[in-house]
């Protein structure tokens, strides 16, 4: 089960809208390529930084953790900032060995204050 939920942070006026993707359950190859489409659908014009919630995410190797390499440059090249929140160790891991934890701002908690 994939939610995409947009939202402007309430505490400041002049931060910038972030959106959030939340995603749940196992993510593998069975599923990545729709992960990776909903994260490109959340790449919008106005959007500064997204969101990764991997809360309620029960399982994610190497190959589910691919569904993050399409979204990857179009971030750059917009100057989205990707921030992944509620990492588990193992989902850490998988990024390791994509060597993606460079382009990525990883958090095993929640979303650090954005003002």
């Amino acid at each position: 089960m994939l939610r995409l939920v947009r939202r402007r942070a309430p505490h400041a006026v002049h931060n910038p809208a972030y959106a959030v993707v939340r995603l749940a359950g196992e993510i593998t190859s069975e599923n990545a390529d729709r992960v990776a489409d909903e994260l490109r659908n959340a790449l919008r014009p106005a959007v500064r930084t997204l969101e990764i919630d991997l809360q309620r995410v029960t399982f994610l190797d190497s190959n589910g953790a691919r569904a993050f390499l399409p979204v990857l440059r179009p971030a750059q090249q917009h100057g989205i900032r990707l921030v992944v929140t509620h990492t588990s160790s193992e989902a850490r891991s998988a990024f390791d060995r994509l060597g993606v934890t460079h382009l990525l701002d990883i958090h095993e908690g929640a979303m650090p204050d954005v003002g």
